[in-house]
């Protein structure tokens, strides 16, 4: 799941990933929760956090930040952006052309364009 959060942060912010506490931030998260969650959650776990409230949804949406906090800080970093170069030229908005055509993406589309 955080892979998949992190290709959705990826696609929406490119390298401006959400990781601090400011209510942007937290606004942001939110966008991307709701856009990744239909396909990676069943609607039990959905309707479970939305019981949750605003409070511990945001609360639970911070602990990705640190997957994401650890794949930009740490040793792997330079792989890590090699990695994201080499797939996401574009600085992680859009996929190359020979991997969105994998993805069935135009040119010039993300993942969110589907």
């Amino acid at each position: 799941m955080v892979v998949v959060t992190m290709q959705g942060c990826m696609s929406l912010c490119g390298a401006d990933l959400p990781l601090g506490r400011s209510t942007e931030d937290k606004k942001t998260r939110r966008e991307i929760f709701d856009l990744i969650a239909p396909y990676i959650m069943s609607a039990a776990d959905m309707l479970a956090v939305q019981e949750a409230g605003d409070q511990i949804k945001d609360l639970w949406l911070e602990t990705f930040t640190n997957s994401q906090k650890v794949m930009i800080n740490s040793t792997l970093n330079a792989e890590a952006k090699a990695y994201f170069d080499h797939f996401f030229p574009s600085k992680g908005n859009i996929p190359s052309v020979k991997y969105a055509n994998l993805l069935g993406l135009g040119a010039g589309e993300s993942i969110l364009h589907r």
